[in-house]
C-alpha cells in the first residue's frame, strides 16, 4: 500500500459505490436503503485500504474537533494533581473527545502561547487548571470557546470548580477528635 492516506473516495471506488453511499455506511447511518452486500463491500474496502476517518476534515464540516485543551501551570507534572487530569481524561473519553495537555509553568508568555496553540487547533473547549486555588488571568479567548476554571476563578469565565477547603478543614478536625486527639 502507498504511504498516501486512504480517502473516502478510495473506499467508495474500491467498493464500487458513490462516496455518499460509502460515507453513510461508514458513519453507521441506518436510514438508508443500502443492501447488506453494499455494507460488506464498503467495510471490506475500508479494511483493505486501512481507511481511517479524517477527523480534521470532519471538524471543518461540523465545527467540532472533538478535542479539549487542558492548560495548567504545574498541575501536569505534579504527582499530587494527577487526579485532575485523570478525571478530565475520563470525562472527555466518555463524551468521545480527546484531551490536549499543555503546561505553562505559570509563565504568562507561555500561557498566551498555549492558548494560541489550542485555538489554532480549534478545540471545542478549554480547561484551565492551577495547583493552588487563585484568581487566574486569562488572555482573550473567543466567547464561542467554552472555558472552565479548575481550582481557579476568572471574572470573564464564570464556570469554576473549586475545592471546599472549609469543609475539608472541618472534616480533618472531626477525624482527629474521633481518634482521641485533644491537645494542640
Amino acid at each position: 500500500m502507498s504511504s498516501k492516506r486512504a480517502t473516502l473516495a478510495d473506499v467508495a471506488r474500491l467498493a464500487g459505490l458513490s462516496s455518499t453511499a460509502a460515507s453513510m455506511i461508514l458513519n453507521g447511518r441506518t436510514d438508508t436503503r443500502l443492501s447488506k452486500d453494499a455494507h460488506d463491500r464498503v467495510n471490506a474496502a475500508a479494511e483493505a485500504l486501512g481507511y481511517r476517518p479524517n477527523v480534521a476534515a470532519r471538524g471543518l464540516r461540523t465545527d467540532k474537533t472533538l478535542s479539549i485543551a487542558f492548560i495548567s501551570d504545574v498541575v501536569a507534572t505534579t504527582r499530587f494533581a494527577s487526579g485532575l487530569i485523570k478525571g478530565a481524561l475520563a470525562a472527555a473519553e466518555a463524551a468521545g473527545h480527546v484531551v490536549l495537555v499543555l503546561e505553562t509553568g505559570g509563565d504568562p508568555a507561555r500561557e498566551a502561547e498555549a492558548i494560541a496553540a489550542v485555538l489554532d487547533r480549534q478545540v471545542d473547549g478549554i480547561i484551565f487548571a492551577t495547583m493552588r486555588a487563585r484568581e487566574l488571568f486569562v488572555p482573550d479567548i473567543p466567547s464561542t470557546t467554552p472555558v472552565v476554571m479548575l481550582n481557579a476563578t476568572n471574572a470573564r469565565h464564570g464556570a469554576s470548580v473549586l475545592p471546599d477547603e472549609e469543609a475539608g478543614g472541618r472534616k480533618a478536625i472531626e477525624l482527629l477528635v474521633e481518634h482521641g486527639h485533644r491537645d494542640g
